[in-house]
């Protein structure tokens, strides 16, 4: 059995690697829906895989271990079959690019990367320099695993203290009974939060932000933990559970995508898997301290053991909100250093100089970098706008010289229109000044981080 659980650790790492393979192959707008998805897929197998064990157990000890090994086999082969590198998924998915609706549908798609981005915007808790640093190193990374954690204690500690307050609180039901009512509940739980999850996450998180969300979803599940016994005590029907486990299925819905998709858009793309691992090591270790709660059910009653279980998401609501209050002081300060310089380029007196070529090179290299490798989502949209602008105006003067009259100047132009993937503006250069315009590879979206830099550095070099 040392040996079986042991193997199982081993492979313990496969929720992390499916996060950040979904990380790595979508951009930000469409992360919640499929990292949803993902966490509706673990939550539904938790309450799958007990009940499928419970019932061939039945058949022997090796029946359910067999069937595991089965399963697992099927998940490599399937793994195996439609996984792919992310690199080479870019490749086949420029070939899908080139008709013309899968061009229009990329550029609706384009348009609409606006509310994704804007819920990550900078914090003091993290970004800037602490990007690219690993991230154990990183507070808002530290601050998401806190939040996986405390909300993992709470519902680890709620079911497995579930069974036996209903064991104990009904002494009418027999023993066999008291499992099977504590059997649907727990399956109704589990059937209710992957709902939650997979229908319900992704909207609410888009209009509330991510880490309001997370705070809410902590608060309905602090409520439904330490109302079981409320409940429990003053309904002699057992069914009378359904009312605060429902209030856990959202609250535990809604908190887990919420802080794995804030963690994926804040994840450097150097440590997306170490990232992303982050989840997993604090809920295992949360699945190691939620059980011990019941100790607190034996020696003190179930009303002290669900009360820990409570603070535990009352632990995760504190972490949330002081998240969600950074980012708005970040956003807030950027704003307004924003206003005392003037509001950008297009109120100042006068344009300084030109720097020479290498430095601005050096800059632009840096800072295409930091927002387009490093994704570092703390630049928000007017910012990046005045970054593009700064960008665009200090590549002019290293054009070549001429202005319009001049076709090698408007070839220049051309070129970086296109590589700036303003193709119907490049097209009217062209069809004007007949000439070819640099080749870009299409922007998809599967290389949108992987394509950023060489094309910029391309049509500004």
């Amino acid at each position: 059995m040392l040996f079986f659980r042991g193997i199982q650790g081993l492979f313990g790492g496969v929720p992390p690697v499916a996060l950040a393979w979904v990380t790595d192959v979508f951009p930000p707008n469409e992360r919640p829906r499929y990292l949803a998805g993902v966490q509706a897929t673990i939550a539904s197998a938790f309450v799958a895989g007990a009940v499928l064990g419970g019932t061939l157990s039945s058949f022997g000890l090796r029946a359910p271990m067999c069937f595991a090994c089965a399963v697992s086999l099927l998940g490599l082969a399937t793994a195996h079959h439609y996984l792919k590198d992310p690199a080479d998924l870019v490749f086949e998915d420029e070939q899908k690019f080139l008709d013309g609706k899968a061009r229009e549908d990329e550029r609706a798609r384009t348009r609409s990367d606006d509310a994704a981005d804007a819920a990550t915007e900078a914090t003091p808790l993290g970004g800037g320099a602490q990007a690219d640093a690993s991230p154990w190193r990183r507070p808002r990374c530290l601050a998401c695993g806190l939040l996986s954690f405390s909300c993992n204690v709470a519902y680890g500690g709620a079911s497995v203290l579930l069974p036996l307050f209903v064991l104990t609180s009904y002494g009418d039901l027999p023993r066999e009974a008291a499992g099977q009512v504590s059997g649907l509940l727990f399956g109704a739980l589990g059937l209710a939060q992957a709902a939650v999850m997979a229908g319900g996450f992704a909207p609410v998180s888009a209009r509330l932000g991510l880490m309001p969300t997370c705070a809410i979803a902590a608060l309905a599940l602090g409520a439904g933990v330490g109302g079981i016994p409320l409940v429990g005590n003053r309904c002699a029907s057992p069914w009378a559970l359904l009312a605060p486990l429902a209030l856990v299925a959202l609250g535990n819905g809604l908190s887990r995508p919420a802080y794995v998709t804030y963690l994926s858009k804040i994840a450097s793309k150097k440590y997306v898997s170490q990232t992303m691992a982050i989840v997993d090591v604090t809920l295992n270790a949360a699945m190691v301290c939620g059980p011990q709660l019941t100790v607190v059910f034996e020696k003190d009653g179930a009303g002290p053991a669900f009360l820990v279980a409570a603070a535990a998401a009352a632990c995760e609501l504190g972490v949330a909100v002081a998240v969600a209050k950074a980012d708005a002081a970040g956003g807030a300060s950027r704003a307004s250093l924003l206003a005392a310089s003037g509001g950008g380029r297009r109120e100042r007196a006068a344009d300084p100089p030109p720097r020479p070529r290498d430095v601005f090179l050096a800059e632009t290299a840096k800072h295409l970098e930091a927002v387009l490798l490093g994704r570092n989502y703390e630049v928000d949209t007017y910012r990046a706008q005045v970054c593009v602008r700064e960008i665009l105006d200090g590549a002019f003067p290293y054009l070549a010289p001429g202005g319009t009259e001049s076709p090698a100047h408007m070839r220049d132009v051309g070129r970086l229109m296109a590589s700036l993937g303003h193709d119907d503006w490049a097209k009217d250069v062209q069809d004007k000044f007949q000439f070819e315009p640099m080749r870009r590879r299409p922007k998809t979206r599967f290389s949108h981080d992987i394509q950023g830099r060489e094309s910029s550095r391309g049509a500004l070099c």
